[in-house]
């Protein structure tokens, strides 16, 4: 299947393919975006080689159509990117490969160097993400995670034992918990900056 790249007039008019994707560089479905002059559009390319996938931005020109990576970074995935009123920047919510929070993080990139600089994390932003039109500035959408861990026997699981509850991206238990030998609990944690493997007795 292959997606293609439109502008037209607003009214569906005077349509002209800009670009295509192919097997190797798949067009994202997670949105594009103008820049402030008009002249180039932003939008994720799906990289897949070795059978790995890699995120990058790619910049359209409206003029030509000639196709040009911004950035190359480490990204498993990442959401729209946007355009900062000055033109010069855009601001994307990616996945990295080797974070050490194992969470969503908000980068800034340089128009057209393609430098990229690590802003912040756990934003869970993907679909809350703004520039403002009249500044330099973004708004975004942070959510906090309720997590309770809580043991039950099978033989009466509306009677559960509660274990835990961390409040926050910290404690990464959606990616799993499982029993040791000894009757301990192994969870993953990202108090110290990083993803971390810890235990925890069923009396909490």
């Amino acid at each position: 299947q292959t997606i293609l790249l439109i502008n037209s007039d607003i009214d569906g008019k005077n349509g002209r393919i800009l670009a295509t994707d192919s097997i190797e560089e798949k067009f994202s479905n997670v949105g594009l975006a103008w820049s402030p002059d008009g002249q180039n559009i932003s939008l994720i390319v799906d990289r897949i080689n070795d059978g790995e996938k890699k995120s990058e931005i790619i910049i359209v020109s409206l003029k030509t159509g000639q196709k040009s990576v911004l950035t190359n970074q480490n990204w498993s995935q990442a959401g729209q990117p946007l355009w900062l009123k000055n033109g010069r920047e855009i601001v994307v919510v990616a996945f990295r490969e080797n974070s050490p929070t194992v969470s969503d993080e908000l980068w800034l990139i340089s128009y057209p160097d393609g430098q990229a600089k690590y802003l912040t994390n756990g934003l869970k932003a993907n679909l809350s993400l703004s520039p403002n039109n009249t500044s330099n500035s973004i708004v975004a959408l942070k959510t906090e995670r309720l997590t309770c861990f809580l043991s039950a026997s099978l033989d009466n699981f509306r009677k559960s034992n509660h274990i835990a509850t961390r409040i926050g991206d910290s404690c990464q238990f959606p990616i799993g918990a499982d029993w040791t030998n000894e009757g301990k609990i192994v969870y993953s944690t990202t108090e110290g900056g990083n993803a971390d493997l810890w235990t925890i007795k069923e009396d909490g």
